[in-house]
């Protein structure tokens, strides 16, 4: 059984609607994330997993509508909700809070009807924080 891994990066802000750290879920913030997509599978007759490429085609979608977007739970109470997508801002709702965790689960769940054979998802949130999220 071999792996192959594709790295994608992109820039967001979240604001938790809960979190251990106050700080989080107080004020909206920034992240540099990078997302692993890992595949798994036999050699073909080409002598690989998957083509590269079909892995960007399967993420890209996901990565442009997340970058530079502000990232938020439907359920997030803001002084200013809605009236962010008025103003042309790029907001993503999620039917969850914003995590690191929630998002890799998210990102596997619309991959994997695209790729059969996806192994995992990593998000990055930092340089030194990831969450990833498998099947059991």
């Amino acid at each position: 059984m071999w792996t192959v891994c594709k790295e994608f990066r992109f820039e967001a802000a979240h604001k938790l609607s809960e979190a251990f750290t106050q700080e989080c879920v107080n004020c909206i913030h920034g992240h540099s994330y990078k997302v692993e997509v890992y595949v798994a599978g036999s050699l073909n007759a080409y002598g690989v997993v998957m083509d590269f490429g079909l892995i960007k085609a399967a993420v890209k979608c996901i990565i442009d509508e997340w970058d530079h977007a502000l990232i938020l739970h439907e359920d997030v109470d803001l002084l200013f909700p809605r009236e962010l997508e008025q103003d042309n801002a790029k907001v993503v709702w999620l039917p969850c809070n914003p995590t690191a965790e929630n998002m890799a689960a998210i990102i596997y769940d619309r991959v994997k009807k695209r790729i059969p054979t996806l192994k995992k998802i990593r998000v990055w949130e930092t340089v030194g924080a990831w969450a990833e999220y498998e099947e059991a």
